[in-house]
């Protein structure tokens, strides 16, 4: 007997908003990521007739919201976790950082992008000397390096950097440019 529970089956939205999450990646960069996956027979696939009553989609950025055509396309959800297992927050950090009960509950993707950058770049803490355009730069140029996502202005990047001072000050040196106003 075949075991086809609805929820045995992800839509491809929602497969390709699951990645993007997990990867903290572009939406772009999630999708080529999911079609590959596709393309080489590592996820199961089936197209269904039989329309969501509403589906998510971007376009230009925009969040908007339509009937999908007659058919869709689900995916095999333990091929998908298999893949791409669900990360908690308590995975993903450092034990070091896991003690601190200041810390966001849950980061975004450009949160978490930019904490791997610093994390990456400077293991040991932001450089003293090292100005806030010259730190922003670096972040910046490691997130677009990885696809990883990352804000859309230097602004937005200033303001991630010093939401992360108080939950991670291990992140800055003694006199560090960043500890104090940027």
């Amino acid at each position: 007997m075949i075991h086809d529970q609805e929820q045995d089956w992800m839509l491809l939205y929602d497969v390709v908003d699951h990645v993007a999450g997990t990867q903290n990646c572009y939406r772009e960069r999630a999708v080529k990521l999911v079609q590959d996956a596709l393309d080489s027979l590592k996820v199961k696939s089936r197209t269904v007739d039989r329309p969501q009553a509403l589906v998510r989609s971007f376009i230009r950025g925009s969040e908007i919201f339509h009937e999908p055509p007659g058919e869709v396309i689900e995916v095999w959800r333990e091929d998908v976790l298999r893949l791409w297992p669900e990360v908690t927050d308590a995975q993903s950090a450092p034990p070091a950082t896991q003690k601190s009960s200041e810390r966001p509950k849950s980061l975004g993707p450009k949160m978490k992008g930019v904490l791997s950058a610093i994390r990456t770049l400077w293991p040991d803490g932001i450089p003293a000397g090292l100005t806030a355009t010259d730190r922003n730069n670096k972040i910046m140029s490691f997130l677009e390096e990885r696809e990883l996502s990352r804000p859309n202005s230097m602004e937005a990047l200033d303001k991630l950097v010093q939401r992360l001072r108080d939950p991670h000050p291990e992140l800055w040196r003694e006199g560090s440019p960043g500890q104090g106003t940027s």
